[in-house]
């Protein structure tokens, strides 16, 4: 994946969850996938399919504001991002990411003000 051979890791995991759908690290790393592919109604449906299958997981969490945070939905990135830094609160990756759809809320907000005052 490092390597961007997204297409081939895809039909890895693909493969993976067809021979084990309850497995939510595969589902996880197809989530993956997806966002890089810009697949992101389909990334959002594997970042929901982590979380069904491991609640208690923050990765599905992290996924799902993944997901948000490439469309640009920042207010839902950071909740999803919030969610699972309940579970794993000291996780550097997962406050990272909180703080990135924080300062892109912030600045959406900060342009939508300005736009109004004019």
């Amino acid at each position: 994946l490092h390597k961007g051979k997204f297409q081939q890791a895809f039909v890895f995991f693909e493969k993976a969850t067809e021979l084990d759908p309850n497995c939510a690290l595969y589902w996880s790393n197809i989530c993956f996938v997806y966002i890089q592919l810009d697949q992101f109604d389909k990334a959002l449906k594997a970042a929901e399919n982590v979380i069904s299958k491991r609640p208690s997981w923050h990765k599905g969490y992290q996924r799902k504001g993944e997901v948000y945070l490439a469309k640009g939905n920042n207010e839902l990135a950071a909740s999803a991002f919030a969610t699972g830094l309940q579970i794993e609160p000291n996780n550097e990756q997962l406050n990272n990411l909180f703080t990135k759809a924080q300062q892109e809320l912030w600045k959406s907000n900060t342009k939508s003000n300005t736009n109004q005052s004019k």
